[in-house]
């Protein structure tokens, strides 16, 4: 009558349950050698996805959430994987936190910024709005001036028309004729 080694079990690697056997990246738990059938304990169990990521488990593979950046890759030490999954930062003429939890235009924009699972990760954009009617210049956000004949100010914000503007024809000075200075 012979003893045999018992291999490693499913999820574990080693020589065999006597010489030790350790869990597979990205799984967590061990393998104790026992006296009973089947001679071992196994307590290898794939871990879940970290923050920021979704998937089965770390095993079958975890992708980084809309809006991160990176990856989960599985190990063998503790907590079982690598995960560089990091929020990206809201892209040109735009602010907040980061895409993941929302960007809006800055004043004087118009657009939106969604995120995506994508790179750059972010979907959309922010331009700069056209001078208003009455108003002359690159865009809003370098700088509008009122026409001629027209007295005020344009400034940008960040509500829909992404400007205030007060330009206003300029009356006819005193002892002169017609109503505005622009006609």
């Amino acid at each position: 009558n012979t003893c045999a080694a018992v291999d490693c079990p499913a999820n574990s690697n080693g020589a065999d349950v006597p010489a030790g056997c350790a869990c597979n990246s990205g799984f967590s738990g061990s393998v104790t050698a026992t006296t009973a059938s089947p001679f071992f304990e196994s307590t290898c169990t794939a871990v879940a996805c970290p923050d920021h990521s979704d998937g089965a488990d770390v095993v079958a593979g975890c992708s980084c959430n809309s809006g991160y950046r990176g990856e989960v890759i599985a190990v063998t030490v503790s907590p079982f994987f690598n995960n560089t999954c990091a929020a990206v930062d809201c892209p040109a003429n735009s602010n907040g936190d980061h895409v993941a939890v929302g960007c809006e235009c800055n004043a004087g924009f118009s657009g939106f910024v969604e995120d995506t699972t994508v790179s750059p990760f972010h979907s959309g954009s922010c331009t700069a709005v056209t001078c208003p009617v009455h108003s002359n210049g690159s865009d809003v956000v370098t700088g509008c001036v009122c026409d001629s004949g027209y007295s005020g100010d344009v400034l940008a914000t960040s509500i829909d028309p992404f400007y205030n503007t007060t330009c206003v024809e300029v009356e006819c000075p005193l002892n002169s004729a017609g109503e505005h200075v622009a006609h």
